[in-house]
């Protein structure tokens, strides 16, 4: 079988390089574009040809979501990194290093079941971890099919579409990354002076509400079930002492300063997911919702973790959400 990718990679690091406004607008529009097109034809073609696999790749990144259909399949296979249709102007910005957290987060997801060859650039194969939203269908065919189910791909429109690899036999789920050398890394292009003095966008401003009081409840990680009563004595020691001071730098950091009440909820919601502790959480939650938090404010800081934390945070967000 050979490997049909039918969108291109990008929408994580282009959604990424726009927030801190770095993005080239062409590349938003296309990504953009992309994202709002079904795979629907792409899966009624697939299905017309006798496609043996698929799957459709999102926050996983490429190399998470063909590991797994590898892994399941008892193969391992191989991509031609220059063969992976990219978004314009992705290229440029992991040359720069603009590249999202999440990238990070499924390297330690499937990292291991990845084989690079030495020859390419870790900027090219950290572009391969990128997550993706509403990205393509990974698609597995017979080789003597995918002749004909690409063009038909492309003359429904579904340019983009390309054999990324191929099956090179039985294995264990490795995923060796090649290339033929065609295409290179461009130099890192300096910010321009408007968006070195511009401030990065922000999202929108959420209401300001009156500092409350804290509560004696102190969220994580230190001992928030105990930490409403006097911390205990230990026999002649001073960890007693040193929780006390902890709980109460804890307390400090929370109360307001130069960001109100409000603006530091959203932020411990955020990171809360972002580095998915349940007991914070639900803390965190129960007392954005006493400041008046609307469920789309709730959902708009926990996003903001999500982009660091990737889609391990998104499953835990939303399990909990639902619970």
């Amino acid at each position: 079988d050979v490997l049909v990718l039918t969108k291109p990679l990008g929408t994580g690091i282009v959604a990424f390089a726009s927030q801190i406004g770095r993005a080239d607008p062409a590349s938003v529009k296309a990504s953009a574009q992309s994202m709002i097109t079904l795979n629907k034809t792409a899966s009624q073609l697939m299905v017309k040809f006798g496609a043996h696999a698929c799957t459709d790749v999102t926050g996983f990144s490429l190399c998470g979501h063909l590991s797994e259909m590898a892994l399941s399949s008892g193969v391992d296979v191989e991509v031609v990194w220059d063969n992976i249709p990219l978004f314009p102007g992705v290229l440029e910005c992991a040359a720069a290093g603009i590249l999202p957290g999440a990238i990070e987060r499924n390297k330690e997801s499937c990292g291991e079941r990845i084989v690079a060859v030495e020859s390419l650039p870790q900027e090219m194969v950290d572009i391969c971890y990128d997550a993706q939203t509403s990205g393509g269908l990974l698609i597995a065919i017979a080789q003597k099919d995918a002749g004909d189910f690409l063009k038909a791909l492309q003359d429904e429109g579904i340019a983009a579409a390309a054999i990324i690899g191929k099956v090179s036999g039985k294995g264990t789920g490795l995923v060796h990354i090649t290339t033929d050398g065609t295409r290179k890394i461009p130099s890192p292009q300096p910010a321009k002076p408007d968006e070195q003095s511009a401030p990065a966008p922000t999202e929108p401003q959420l209401q300001s509400a009156p500092a409350q009081p804290q509560t004696d409840e102190v969220p994580c990680c230190a001992d928030a079930v105990s930490s409403s009563g006097p911390p205990a004595k230990g026999d002649g020691s001073d960890i007693a002492q040193i929780k006390s001071k902890f709980i109460d730098f804890l307390g400090s950091a929370s109360a307001p300063h130069g960001l109100d009440a409000y603006t530091k909820q959203a932020m411990a919601i955020a990171l809360s997911v972002a580095l998915r502790c349940e007991p914070c959480l639900k803390i965190h939650l129960k007392k954005a919702k006493e400041k008046g938090f609307t469920q789309d404010e709730i959902d708009e800081a926990a996003w903001m973790g999500i982009s660091f934390g990737g889609s391990p945070t998104m499953v835990f967000y939303e399990q909990l959400k639902n619970s």
